[in-house]
Parts: structure tokens; sequence; C-alpha cells
């Protein structure tokens, strides 16, 4: 499984549940940053990022904003930022990578050299872009995910 941002919350959930059904997780921007896990300050990076992502991204992004609604984005919000990835990523038993983009304000650097020591199998890499290189930087962030993906399990150490 590949994730971006909260869908890094999602992938570590599963993982502690369904452990037989994944084989290797990719956390690209894992949120919430636990140096700054308040909403003002996760909007304020927000914000901080928006100039640094590609404008086809912003239209996506108002689309989904629009058709999820204040109130059920508000609430989702408040169950990411509960959301404690870091106590969730020791108990994971499969190879993990983390990515995090070069110029991302959402997750920063600090965070994911925290995380990465956390995962039993775990690395890190720094990818082109800021907080969804996936979008922005796609050819990049695929050459970056794809030998990690391509590994087996004995490759990997496991």
């Amino acid at each position: 499984m590949v994730g971006n941002s909260f869908g890094c919350q999602v992938i570590a959930e599963f993982g502690l549940r369904y452990p037989d059904r994944l084989a290797r997780a990719v956390l690209q921007g894992p949120t919430i940053d636990g140096y700054a896990r308040t909403t003002i300050r996760q909007f304020g990076r927000f914000l901080r990022d928006l100039p640094r992502e590609r404008i086809p991204e912003y239209a996506i992004n108002a689309h989904d904003y629009w058709r999820t609604g204040l109130h059920r984005g508000w609430e989702t919000m408040q169950i990411a930022l509960a959301d404690r990835i870091e106590e969730k990523l020791p108990r994971l038993p499969m190879p993990v990578l983390i990515v995090r983009g070069a110029g991302d304000p959402i997750v920063s650097q600090r965070w994911v050299e925290h995380l990465a020591p956390l995962l039993p199998h775990g690395r890190l890499i720094i990818a082109r872009g800021a907080h969804t290189p996936n979008f922005s930087e796609p050819d990049s962030f695929v050459g970056a995910i794809r030998p990690f993906l391509r590994q087996t399990t004995e490759e990997s150490g496991l």
C-alpha cells in the first residue's frame, strides 16, 4: 500500500489489524506531525504548502473539500489529530518506507527522523517536491519507491 498524509494513518491502522494482508507500506508525508498537533498549526502548515504544489492540485483539493463539507471535514481533522501514528509504527511487522518531500511544510524533517527509527523494518527517504510529491513529482516519486516495492522479503532482511 502507498498512502499520502492522512492515508498513512489509515495504512498504519490497516497494518496493525491485518498484518498478513500487507507485505509492504509506503507512508508519504505521514501526518499528523507530533511537533504541530493542533488544528491551527496544521492549517498554517497547509497554507504554507499551497504555493509549493502544482496548480491542478488546487482544483482537485477544492472539489474534495467542497464535497466533504465543513462539518465532516472538521470531524475528520479531529480524528486525524487524535490518531497517534507514532504509537502504531513500532508494532508494524512489515517493511515500511517513509517518504518526505524535501519542501514539505506540513510534515517536518524532524518528525520523519523521529518516526523512521520507531519502525522495526523501516527506512526514510527524502524526495523532490512538497507535501504531495506523488502528485507534483510523480515520476520522481515512483522512481524513489519502486526499488523498495520490488524488494523481496529476503532482500529486506526479514
